[in-house]
């Protein structure tokens, strides 16, 4: 209510942020998505940020055009605005206006394209829309479409080979997203095969993009969790949240419905499996195995000189220089078999072998150490700041190991169809299934980067480390670590990078340099918020949707230099967003800000809205603790946390004090002898 009511004298940038935080955190944290905007409160909420959206762009003259409207509110908020309004069910009609703002900021975008005049809406193309609709045919036209083609894909397949560098989740991402937008494409990955070394341990990712964009379901690979606790480092209840406490009614129907919804929303799966399942999609010979990028050399096209990646330029012969010319100056009404070949070879990429690939593009998705990233030597960028080191990245402060360990040497079950978290105010660890079989844990804690970069070198000292850091955490945190093989966890320092602009990563005078980044390449960001593969696979799906919308519009030849500004911009709009997130989400997590009741909690459940930080005070004074979900029996801990938060019944009323006193003895009892050696190892500390 609060919120609605500052809506009135809010700045656009101000409503657009309100927006899209109040839709992200009530999407995220329903029970139920159907659901989501359900309570009064929250249509309220929309209907006056809707009215106050329409009054800004209608009073901006809608009569006297566009421009003004796209002015009040930038590129960023317009995308915010149709995200949350497009999750809000639309109240009031906004989209459509919203909408049209977008289009006319994409015209700004590309007009340079028609010599800097205002291209009319017809010529406009939005990779957010159907592009069966998005763009419509106008014959005579200097920018008509190719859409009277029988093939969709004609112009796709026409532009000539796109390089991807890097064949993680990313380069596999937007090398399925380009093959099934028509393009051809290859991916060049140093690792001689599949299995040559770890690829990260799981992921939590977002199912819209990988089944919409990429055509994967991986609700058969997933291993699914319904509920989210937050506990102290003694076991208690700090905050929960999930689709186990969502719609009530009948026990079975509930956790079938959960799996079902958790699946569409998100999923637990390996990193190694979800990249699998993109690549055994690509064409036979996309991948490259044991192929590294050296250099590449970006073609002027309409000029003499071939830019390489060192900013040298070297004389070509004067037949091409002349052709070039020429191209330059054909008709735009036309699209020459030249000007088509010339863009096909727009950029050469030399490997570490000295072979040498042509391309009409080169994205570069080789990850946070990115050689791509590295040969634009981008000026301005921060990373770029130091000539000695010109991929200096950012340490956060803080060390991440990660473990797996499976079910028959160490039984997880409080991590079973479950996701826990704890924190002591400084050090934080996160638990989750990896498979039906396993459970992937990751504990991350301040330390020096000296320290977090000698403890990766060196597994037997970080494990010892981690088991004292926590050994008088609640169960099973000790023995989980514990049992934890060497061989099965690593650790590594955080680091991210600050977020890139626009004008840095494509500055004046390369409109039409046919090399863009992806993913951690173009912004590695902490793992707090578990985005970075679903970043990357977002990058992916927007590459292919404005390259297939640019050729579409465009021709082979133009479109590709038409839809790259478009692509970076939102892309980096978006990420950059997620990348602080991600850093103050890393800040919150390792200080006592980590240890507020309710921090994490559901806001709404299917029964009735509730005040969940009396929910949890309730639980805490009835003794609900961790120990709860490692219980043998029938009964679950979300179904505690059912009676006692939500029902008001005791512990003693389910018959539960004296088993959970037992557990919590054996607790002690096991966590004595711990208890005893981090004393004797203090007192010696001291005397020496």
């Amino acid at each position: 209510r609060a919120a609605a009511r500052a809506c009135v004298s809010s700045e656009p940038a101000e409503l657009a942020a309100t927006a899209w935080t109040f839709a992200d955190a009530i999407f995220r944290d329903a029970s139920d998505a159907s659901r989501a905007f359900s309570s009064k409160a929250h249509k309220d909420l929309f209907r006056t940020l809707g009215s106050r959206v329409c009054a800004i762009l209608e009073s901006n003259g809608i009569s006297g055009g566009f421009k003004e409207q796209a002015s009040s509110f930038g590129d960023e908020e317009l995308d915010n605005l149709e995200w949350a309004f497009s999750k809000a069910g639309d109240p009031g009609n906004v989209l459509r206006r919203v909408k049209a703002a977008r289009r006319d900021m994409a015209g700004d975008t590309i007009a340079s394209l028609n010599g800097g005049s205002q291209l009319s809406k017809e010529h406009l193309f939005d990779p957010s829309f159907d592009p069966s609709t998005a763009i419509k045919s106008d014959v005579g036209s200097r920018f008509e479409t190719r859409r009277g083609a029988k093939d969709k894909n004609e112009n796709a397949s026409t532009c000539g080979l796109i390089v991807v560098a890097g064949g993680g989740i990313g380069g596999a991402a937007v090398a399925l997203a380009l093959q099934r937008a028509g393009f051809e494409v290859v991916v060049l990955e140093s690792d001689a095969g599949f299995d040559a070394r770890k690829q990260g341990y799981g992921l939590t990712v977002q199912g819209t993009d990988l089944r919409d964009g990429l055509g994967i379901d991986l609700t058969a690979d997933d291993a699914p969790s319904t509920s989210h606790y937050t506990f102290k480092e003694d076991g208690g209840v700090l905050g929960f949240f999930g689709e186990a406490f969502g719609t009530g009614g009948d026990k079975s129907e509930k956790k079938a419905s959960s799996k079902e919804r958790a699946s569409a929303r998100f999923a637990h799966v390996p990193r190694q499996i979800m990249r699998l399942r993109m690549l055994e999609r690509l064409k036979p010979g996309t991948v490259r195995w044991g192929s590294r990028v050296r250099s590449f050399e970006v073609w002027k096209r309409g000029r003499d000189v071939v830019e390489e990646n060192d900013g040298r330029e070297d004389k070509r012969d004067k037949d091409a220089t002349r052709k070039e010319v020429k191209r330059k100056t054909t008709s735009d009404d036309d699209e020459t078999s030249d000007a088509v070949a010339s863009s096909r070879r727009a950029v050469r990429v030399t490997l570490e072998d000295g072979s040498v690939i042509d391309a009409c593009l080169l994205v570069g998705s080789d990850g946070i150490h990115s050689t791509t990233r590295r040969l634009l030597r981008l000026k301005g960028d921060k990373s770029a700041s130091s000539a000695s080191d010109p991929d200096k990245l950012t340490f956060c402060g803080l060390a991440v190991v990660l473990g797996i360990v499976d079910d028959a040497t160490f039984f997880c079950r409080l991590a079973k169809r479950r996701v826990f978290e704890t924190v002591d105010g400084r050090a934080r660890i996160y638990a989750m299934p990896f498979t039906t079989t396993s459970t992937m844990w990751q504990l991350s804690f301040p330390c020096s980067e000296k320290d977090a970069r000698s403890f990766a070198k060196d597994p037997k000292k970080l494990k010892a480390h981690i088991v004292g850091l926590c050994a008088n955490w609640h169960d099973p945190v000790p023995a989980m670590l514990a049992s934890t093989k060497i061989d099965d966890m690593a650790g590594y320092p955080v680091y991210d990078r600050e977020p890139l602009d626009f004008a840095t990563l494509r500055p004046t005078g390369s409109e039409n340099r046919r090399v863009t980044l992806i993913g951690d390449a173009a912004h590695p960001m902490t793992p707090f918020k578990a985005q970075g593969a679903n970043q990357a696979v977002a990058d992916a799906v927007l590459l292919a949707r404005c390259l297939s919308e640019g050729v579409k519009t465009f021709g082979a030849a133009r479109g590709v230099d038409a839809a790259l500004p478009v692509f970076e911009k939102k892309m980096l709009a978006r990420s950059s967003r997620v990348v602080r997130a991600s850093r103050e989400k890393a800040r919150e997590m390792h200080s006592p800000l980590a240890l507020a009741p309710a921090r994490k909690a559901q806001r709404e459940t299917g029964k009735k809205s509730v005040d969940m930080a009396r929910v949890i005070e309730r639980l805490r004074a009835a003794g609900v603790c961790a120990a709860h979900g490692e219980m043998h029996g029938e009964i679950d801990l979300d179904e505690i946390v059912d009676a006692v938060g939500f029902g008001g019944k005791s512990l003693e009323a389910l018959g539960l004090r004296a088993r959970v006193d037992n557990i919590a003895t054996s607790a002690r009892e096991a966590s004595a002898p711990r208890e005893k050696k981090a004393k004797k190892a203090k007192k010696e500390k001291k005397e020496k």
